[in-house]
């Protein structure tokens, strides 16, 4: 061939397929394609295909758990926000000065009988002072209430 000329691709690609001829590049082989077709792919377990199958398993009820975690989780907390908003939203405003910290030590928690002393710090009028009376005194503190 003439490296000098140009050749268009058409002259290029007929070039090198005579050139694979002459390698005998396209003689037969004893290769039977017909056996290679029907050859059984890999049907076994490998070792590696288990264990990702195994961690797979494993992230996704990982995965499941969390997500129901979580689901309760938040169903219980907007239970309990429920809760405590249903005690506070019957108070609207506080008595008294809010320089006036005696609510600290009049805190019994819920169910438990406020004393005398400590029944002007129960503002939801339940009974007890607890820590939906506490919440009020400081929303009506920080100006939300009053």
């Amino acid at each position: 061939m003439d490296h000098q000329r140009q050749l268009d691709p058409i002259e290029e690609a007929l070039g090198e397929l005579e050139l694979a001829e002459q390698a005998r590049l396209f003689q037969p082989t004893g290769v039977d394609a017909s056996q290679l077709v029907s050859a059984p792919q890999n049907e076994g377990r490998s070792p590696r295909r288990v264990v990702r199958f195994w961690w797979s398993a494993v992230a996704a009820a990982v995965l499941l758990a969390t997500g129901v975690s979580t689901w309760l989780f938040q169903a219980e907390l907007s239970a309990v926000r429920d809760r405590s908003m249903l005690a506070s939203r019957e108070v609207t405003t506080i008595p008294g000065d809010c320089s006036d910290w005696s609510i600290l030590g009049c805190v019994t928690g819920p169910s438990q009988l406020a004393s005398a002393a400590c029944g002007a710090h129960d503002y939801d009028t339940d009974g007890d002072v607890d820590l939906a009376d506490f919440r009020a005194y400081q929303l009506a503190c920080a100006g939300h209430l009053r």
